[in-house]
């Protein structure tokens, strides 16, 4: 396979099965400890983790879209303040 052929395979794969994220790894993605990432979860801004067996794991794409939203959120922010503060 050439390595077009390659990347595009590796990324379909990816869109049609998410990754799964243990707590730390969630950690690191966000910038926070592992304790974090529960308060975040018992707070319900994280989604909780699916069971695998007895391990909790999150989908990528569930903290992917965590982010998304942080972004957003940021950016409205950054808009209205812009806004209000008679900025561009």
């Amino acid at each position: 396979m050439m390595n077009d052929e390659c990347a595009i395979l590796a990324q379909t794969t990816q869109e049609k099965y998410d990754q799964l994220l243990d707590i730390k790894e969630v950690g690191r993605l966000l910038a926070v400890c592992p304790r974090t990432v529960d308060r975040m979860v018992a707070a319900g801004e994280l989604p909780p983790p699916v069971k695998v067996r007895t391990a909790s794991r999150w989908y990528l794409s569930d903290v992917n879209n965590y982010m998304t939203k942080l972004k957003e959120k940021r950016d409205r922010q950054l808009h209205r303040s812009g806004i209000e503060g008679g900025g561009k």
